[in-house]
């Protein structure tokens, strides 16, 4: 029954980052990365590019929080509702995507741990897609 989700892939990929530290509880961050995957057998295959922008700012009585925003171009070859093409392009659509994410952790007390993170995305013609978590942290 899973013998054709079976794949052999030949990747390349190349990333740059810059950061810079504004102060000490401030940074940000701009990334690009680069990476072509082929599935030969199947003629499948992707070339993407991403950009992404983060800021991070962190303080003892604020927490932590931290705001991105990402630009992805999927150029896609092959049947994108396929389980390969699901892999391949991590969710996202074939052509131009924007993803967009916050995130707040706070210790609230020398044992316990809150976090909030909120995603979001979003493609051309489509509705924007939003998830979000809760999640508390005991120490002991």
């Amino acid at each position: 029954a899973f013998a054709n989700r079976n794949f052999s892939l030949s990747q390349q990929a190349a990333k740059g980052q810059l950061r810079w530290a504004i102060n000490q509880g401030q940074s940000l961050s701009a990334e690009v990365k680069w990476k072509q995957e082929v599935e030969a057998e199947l003629m499948q295959s992707l070339n993407q590019w991403e950009a992404q922008v983060k800021f991070l700012l962190q303080s003892e009585a604020a927490g932590r929080w931290m705001a991105g925003l990402g630009y992805i171009n999927n150029d896609y070859q092959g049947d994108g509702f396929s389980a390969l093409a699901f892999e391949l392009l991590d969710g996202l659509l074939p052509g131009e995507n924007i993803t967009w994410s916050l995130l707040w952790e706070h210790v609230l007390s020398n044992n316990l741990q809150v976090s909030l993170n909120y995603d979001g995305r979003s493609a051309p013609n489509i509705p924007a897609i939003h998830t979000g978590s809760a999640k508390v942290k005991l120490f002991f």
